[in-house]
């Protein structure tokens, strides 16, 4: 049992405060905070009002929700369409805190044990939490991503854990993963994101077979600079603005993204998925047969919760 009862949460901020806080103002646009995301390769920002403080935080389920309220409706036409991607550009980012309704703010004092901070971020809907010093500044922001970083960092002080299988550990199979079929309109399945009140679905083709990840992260992806690109990403099929021809030997079409799905297997160890998911900076992997079905999917949330009660005091 590994022990980082002399953690804080100063300890784990250090390396993210050298790279600075990314902080957006409460009257940027839609399209600016989606730029400063992509630009920083981050999911989420605190919101700054006139006096420099914290209003909240806003991040890419927040600007997801109101894009399918804005764009998701049934029969699209191009005015309609194009007025409504405009007004979704245009919104003041300070109207979109937490509109999700699962982006609450949470705060700790950089004193706060690690045992703590791995209870919040265990929890599905908390993502990331702020990190205040004792006059109550913003000095870092904790992520689920930032702490299964620090785990893998510390995976040798783990070893049992981080060598069992994932099928001992998750129940794969057990649970029928969330899909979308590859035809579907990019803004439907978005929109199924929200309904559902998950962060990333998988994308099947007529086979059932797992060909891709679509997440409120995507839309990062999309062409926020030119409002009739992003009509034509938000109306089209999800296998056009994934590139997918189905065809390995086909060249990507250099305008489109690709979204090849990270897979794991059944037998694989916590230890391999937890390199996986750090290396390339992910959210979430799936497990698939041998004919590429998906049998389950292992985010963030759930790397961490099996860590709890092992990496204690």
């Amino acid at each position: 049992m590994a022990s980082f009862s002399d953690i804080c949460a100063k300890d784990l901020i250090e390396q993210e405060a050298e790279w600075g806080i990314v902080t957006v103002n409460e009257s940027d646009t839609v399209a600016s905070v989606i730029s400063q995301l992509k630009q920083n390769n981050i999911t989420s920002a605190p919101v700054l009002s006139a006096k420099n403080g914290v209003l909240g935080l806003v991040d890419m389920v927040d600007l997801l929700t109101f894009a399918c309220c804005k764009m998701g409706f049934p029969k699209p036409d191009y005015a309609s369409s194009k007025r409504a991607v405009e007004e979704f550009l245009k919104k003041p980012v300070k109207d979109l805190i937490d509109v999700s309704g699962r982006n609450h703010y949470y705060s700790l004092g950089h004193t706060a044990k690690f045992q703590e901070i791995l209870q919040i971020l265990s929890k599905p809907n908390i993502h990331r939490v702020i990190i205040n010093n004792e006059a109550g500044d913003l000095v870092g922001i904790l992520t689920q991503s930032s702490l299964v970083a620090f785990l893998h960092k510390n995976k040798d002080k783990m070893s049992t854990l981080m060598s069992q299988s994932i099928s001992t550990l998750f129940p794969i199979g057990q649970k029928k993963v969330q899909t979308v079929d590859f035809d579907m309109f990019v803004i439907d399945a978005l929109r199924q994101l929200v309904e559902k009140e998950i962060s990333g679905i998988a994308v099947v083709d007529d086979e059932g077979k797992i060909i891709g990840n679509l997440s409120a992260s995507d839309l990062k992806r999309m062409s926020v600079d030119q409002p009739l690109q992003l009509c034509y990403d938000i109306y089209e099929s999800i296998k056009i603005f994934m590139n997918y021809s189905g065809d390995k030997d086909k060249p990507h079409n250099d305008k489109l993204p690709t979204f090849d799905p990270v897979l794991v297997n059944a037998d694989d160890s916590l230890g391999k998925v937890v390199d996986t998911i750090v290396t390339k900076n992910i959210h979430r992997v799936y497990v698939a047969d041998k004919n590429n079905i998906p049998t389950g999917e292992i985010s963030l949330c759930d790397v961490i919760q099996r860590f709890m009660g092992v990496a204690s005091p």
